[in-house]
C-alpha cells in the first residue's frame, strides 16, 4: 500500500521536517515537494528509508507502463526535465562549418575550423560554449568565438526560433545556430588577438584546417558540470 502527502512550501526549508505520521500503516509513502520534487519512504527491518525520485518514476509507479528513452541521439551527453521542460547537454567535436557574416550590405561566407562546443537545451533557452577536448563535467569552458551570444553564454536568436529543447532537438539546435547568418551583435571579448570584433578572428580562419584553441578566453564558470548545473537550476539566463 502506498499513501500521497503534499508538504507545505514552508517545510522545504529543512528536509527533516515531515508530517505526522497517518494513524494507519503504510509500506511506503511519497511526498510531493515545490518545485514539482518528490521524496518516497518506506520502511524496512532496520528503519525507515529515504530518497528522492523522479517525475517518469512517479509515472511509472502510477500506471505501471514501462518507461524506455529510445535511442539517446548522438552528441547529447545528459537530458531531463525541470520546470521550464526538457533539457539537454549536447556537445559536438572540433570541426569545419561554414557559417554567413551579415555585412548589412552583402553576405560572406566563410569556410572555418571551430573548437569543440557544447550546447545547454533548457526549455527555450539555449547557452553555447566552447572546450578543449572530448566531453567531461570537469572540462574547461570558454567562450564560444561566435556573435550573438550573450555574456553568460545564452544564444541570441533574433528572428530564429529553435525547437524546445528535447534531446532529439538538439542536433537541429546546434546546426539552426551555425546556418543562421551572424550580424555584429555581441562580438567583443570572444578572441584574445581579436578582443573587439570576434569577425576578424573568423575570417583569419577561412580555409584553416584547425582552430587555435589558445585563442580561446576561460570563462568564468570553471567546469561544464558546474555551468550545466547553473543553467538547469535557473541561475541565469536571458527570456
Amino acid at each position: 500500500m502506498m499513501t500521497t502527502k503534499a508538504i507545505p512550501t514552508d517545510t522545504m526549508a529543512t528536509m527533516t521536517t515531515i508530517p505526522n505520521e497517518p494513524s494507519f500503516t503504510a509500506n511506503a509513502e511519497l511526498y510531493f515537494l515545490p518545485a514539482g520534487h518528490f521524496l518516497f519512504r518506506r520502511r524496512t527491518e532496520t528503519g525507515v528509508e529515504s530518497k528522492f525520485v523522479t517525475l517518469a518514476d512517479v509515472a511509472a509507479a502510477f500506471t505501471q507502463v514501462e518507461q524506455d528513452s529510445g535511442w539517446i541521439p548522438a552528441g547529447v551527453q545528459r537530458h531531463g526535465f525541470n520546470k521550464n521542460g526538457n533539457w539537454f547537454v549536447y556537445w559536438r567535436p572540433a570541426q569545419i562549418v561554414t557559417i554567413t557574416l551579415d555585412e548589412g550590405n552583402r553576405y560572406d561566407k566563410l569556410t572555418i575550423p571551430i573548437p569543440v562546443t557544447v550546447m545547454i537545451g533548457d526549455g527555450r533557452r539555449f547557452h553555447l560554449f566552447a572546450s578543449n577536448g572530448e566531453f567531461s563535467p570537469g572540462a574547461p569552458v570558454f567562450r564560444a568565438p561566435f556573435p550573438n551570444i550573450h555574456e553568460d553564454h545564452s544564444i541570441c536568436w533574433g528572428n530564429n526560433t529553435p525547437a524546445d529543447a528535447k534531446p532529439e532537438s538538439a542536433a537541429a539546435a546546434w546546426n539552426l545556430f551555425f546556418t543562421a547568418p551572424f550580424n555584429n551583435h555581441l562580438v567583443e571579448g570572444k578572441s584574445k588577438k581579436r578582443k573587439k570584433d570576434v569577425r576578424e578572428a573568423l575570417r583569419s580562419l577561412n580555409g584553416k584546417r584547425r582552430y587555435p584553441v589558445g585563442d580561446l578566453i576561460a570563462d568564468r564558470s570553471g567546469t561544464i558540470g558546474k555551468l550545466v548545473s547553473r543553467v538547469i537550476g535557473g541561475g541565469f539566463g536571458h527570456d
